[in-house]
């Protein structure tokens, strides 16, 4: 394919899947070091005592060539041993993460707690994964995508629960009636 001369950065916002698929593809078309990506963090989440950014992640793998394309999400060829071993444990398992993913969350959640910005730690895994293009979160401040329900018995100040957490346990499709990213369901980010 011809690279297009490109002269300013092309920015995408970027969460998912998706997004990740279409970084891709515009890599082929336009140099990847001339690419900032903006990822999304309202769903990154703390799973036992790991801070997990998992659309951060989706586009830094799909852009080092790394991604289980298949599945969608994780690294390619990723195995879960850790992950039949914690269902053994607990009932908190309902979120996959492969053995080889579970090293970034392990790198991330020490960047953090010694006090190193979210940009600078997605940075500094970026590099390691070798992707020319820039990966950005949207924020350094914890924003959760939370759901207001019409159950009033799951209520917690107006709220209910993260969206990966809802959508992990629940599979989606009950009782929902709209998305609220900020505000009174704020959270602080270090746990």
């Amino acid at each position: 394919m011809h690279m297009m001369q490109v002269m300013q950065p092309v920015v995408v916002l970027a969460g998912g899947v998706g997004a990740a698929r279409f970084l891709r593809g515009l890599v082929q078309v336009v140099p990847p070091a001339e690419i900032v990506v903006i990822g999304n963090t309202a769903d990154d989440i703390w799973w036992h005592g790991l801070y997990v950014a998992p659309d951060l992640d989706t586009v830094s793998y799909w852009l080092a060539g790394i991604a289980d394309f298949e599945r969608g999400w994780g690294i390619a060829g990723d195995t879960f041993i850790m992950q039949a071993r914690l269902g053994r444990l607990t009932d908190e398992s309902w979120f996959r993460l492969g053995d080889r993913d579970l090293a970034t969350h392990l790198y991330r959640t020490g960047r953090l707690r010694a006090g190193v910005p979210l940009d600078v730690v997605t940075d500094e895994l970026r590099r390691r994964l070798e992707v020319a293009s820039r990966i950005l979160p949207m924020s350094n401040a914890a924003i959760t995508t939370r759901l207001k329900t019409d159950r009033p018995r799951r209520l917690s100040a107006g709220c209910v629960r993260d969206l990966l957490d809802w959508l992990g346990r629940r599979h989606a499709g009950t009782g929902h009636n709209r998305r609220d990213r900020g505000g009174a369901c704020r959270h602080h980010r270090s746990q």
